[in-house]
């Protein structure tokens, strides 16, 4: 999967891009304020149906744990997602002064396998997932994720691309180009074709 994403980041180079890695410490507290700030921003959208018993039952069950999870989260904590949300943002602002776009895995793991009838998170998915899925989430930052191959098992690789504030034509214009050359161009998944 690394080698993937790599080969596409260094993909982008003939199509003008310059490739430079950078850092953003503020990434380390970043699952943590989405589990907090999340959780309780999604516990109070359902606040009001968790408590009616009619309603209640209408959620899966491991969706309603995580809601009512949202409710232990205190004020305090909630304050100090939020300022670690501050400080992830202010990380990602910091980085876009040096680069016009930043480029990473979308998840560290394959795609896991589908079944039609799946109802329950999978929470080990959900907890490798989330470190890379949540700095979009919590920022507002603008992102796009395109597949850039396949496992042995023929399941997706992602690539993430995060735009700055306000830039999403910029980030759409790098995602079409990287298509026009992915190796996913033409490629076959399951029963239908996959085109840009």
């Amino acid at each position: 999967m690394k080698a993937l994403v790599e080969k596409a980041i260094h993909d982008l180079a003939p199509l003008g891009a310059e490739i430079f890695e950078i850092s953003i410490p503020e990434l380390v507290n970043a699952e943590t304020a989405v589990l907090v700030v999340s959780g309780a921003e999604g516990t109070s959208q359902h606040h009001e149906n968790l408590l009616n018993p009619t309603l209640r039952h209408m959620y899966q069950e491991d969706v309603r744990i995580q809601l009512e999870a949202g409710e232990l989260v205190s004020g305090v904590e909630y304050v100090k997602g939020q300022k670690a949300r501050r400080l992830l943002r202010d990380g990602f602002y910091r980085a876009f002064t040096k680069v016009d776009v930043i480029v990473a895995p979308t998840v560290p793991i394959p795609a896991p396998h589908f079944t039609p009838n799946q109802t329950k998170l999978n929470f080990e998915v959900l907890n490798a997932c989330t470190p890379f899925t949540c700095p979009a989430n919590l920022t507002g930052l603008p992102s796009l994720s395109i597949p850039v191959g396949l496992t042995m098992e023929g399941l997706p690789v992602g690539m993430q691309i995060f735009g700055k504030p306000f830039a999403e034509g910029q980030l759409l214009e790098v995602g079409y180009a990287y298509e026009q050359i992915s190796p996913m161009k033409d490629v076959v998944a399951g029963d239908r074709m996959l085109t840009s």
